[in-house]
């Protein structure tokens, strides 16, 4: 029988479980035990019965059974650690099908090129902050600070440093790969807010007023397809990519108009079965305000009707439906002319900074500027686009002057 205390009184069967054995005496005079017979893949237990006379009998049962081990998940601070190249292949491949086919690859290349070499190998949890960047090290932010350090230093294949702007574009790209991370729960986010690149303040190369005049003089002295477009990217700041996928049907010289709708990008082939490294593509412009409509001022219009007559089809710069000028061959062309004539400094896309300054000098609305360059904001145009001229500056000091003089 039980003694007052509860426990066992040896030699006697008792009339009670005993607490966590899981053994109890039923209605009907027996003895029940149950045990966990199996765990379901959700780690849940499954339970199965022993019967007996006896408590004694019943327990002896019990212990005879083998019972499961249980498999359950592990906890998540234990579970496997994840590399953040796992992390940025499948954040690469989520997001392929829902962008453009350049963004994809600039984000593709930034990656293979910067990222994963350095940091692929990092692991997706929170560490000391002193964790140094290792081959099997956690990412952090101490990590990351040493690694944006580094770029900035000697990011470079040949040991010098990266630009901010580059450097700024790098981080963008690791920022949203952690945040897939976290979204898809592989992993601890990292916060990097802290993290400032500084910016350095480039000047921007402009031509100078005698400079576009020697160009022009040169364009116009043999108006080939090649310095048509030239002057074209001069007097409306089209870029680059848009000029060489412009086609005569995106021209309407009824109405003094350009229409851009395309540009034409080189991009590195990913694809699997390709014997080619990169691949000329033509796609939209790169935001939904670069698709636009550009006046036309009289005198381009001028130089275009001598072009006209082309089949719509034919690209601007050759005549031809099939044959083009791609970017890449364009910019060869004007570091070609411009070495000519001597204009250091200068690339393509300095066309586009001289139209915008040309038209800030006219006195342009910036807004309208901003529209007919394809920005998204009129901040863009006014940080990236408007350079005040040294003859911009001293007209605004005679301003001065002269207001001075009026109130004197």
């Amino acid at each position: 029988m039980y003694l007052s205390s509860g426990l066992w009184s040896e030699g006697k069967d008792e009339t009670m479980p005993r607490r966590g054995e899981n053994i109890y005496k039923r209605k009907d005079g027996r003895w029940e035990a149950r045990y966990i017979a199996y765990y379901d893949e959700a780690g849940k237990a499954h339970y199965k019965s022993l019967y007996a006379k006896t408590y004694i009998e019943v327990k002896r049962k019990k212990q005879q059974v083998n019972l499961p081990q249980r498999q359950r998940p592990k906890p998540e601070s234990s579970q496997e650690s994840v590399s953040f190249e796992k992390i940025c292949r499948l954040w690469l491949e989520a997001i392929q099908p829902h962008v453009k086919e350049s963004t994809y690859v600039k984000y593709r290349g930034i990656l293979d090129t910067y990222v994963i070499p350095k940091l692929g190998s990092c692991i997706m949890n929170t560490g000391p902050l002193d964790t140094k960047v290792t081959q099997s090290g956690p990412l952090n932010a101490k990590v990351l600070e040493q690694y944006f350090a580094g770029l900035l230093e000697h990011g470079k294949s040949d040991g010098t440093g990266l630009s901010a702007k580059s450097v700024s574009d790098i981080k963008s790209v690791i920022k949203m790969a952690l945040i897939f991370a976290v979204q898809k729960e592989l992993g601890g986010g990292c916060n990097m807010d802290h993290i400032l690149i500084k910016q350095e303040n480039k000047q921007v190369r402009v031509l100078t007023k005698e400079e576009q005049a020697r160009l022009e003089q040169y364009l116009l002295a043999e108006p080939s397809g090649i310095h048509v477009g030239i002057y074209i990217s001069l007097y409306t700041g089209i870029r680059l990519g848009e000029l060489c996928a412009l086609r005569w049907e995106q021209v309407d010289l009824n109405k003094n108009m350009i229409s851009i709708q395309k540009t034409m990008l080189r991009l590195k082939d990913y694809a699997s079965a390709s014997q080619k490294k990169t691949r000329v593509v033509e796609t939209l412009p790169k935001s939904p305000s670069a698709v636009r409509t550009v006046p036309v001022s009289d005198f381009l219009s001028g130089i275009l009707h001598e072009k006209s007559g082309m089949e719509k089809q034919a690209y601007v710069l050759t005549g031809s439906k099939d044959k083009y000028v791609e970017p890449r061959l364009m910019e060869y062309h004007f570091k070609k002319i411009t070495k000519k004539l001597g204009i250091e400094g200068a690339n393509f896309h300095c066309l586009r900074h001289t139209f915008a300054t040309r038209c800030v000098e006219a006195g342009f609305d910036i807004k309208t500027l901003s529209v007919i360059l394809g920005h998204s904001s009129i901040q863009i145009t006014m940080n990236k686009y408007v350079h005040p001229t040294l003859d911009m500056k001293r007209e605004n000091m005679k301003k001065l002057e002269r207001l001075m003089d009026k109130e004197l």
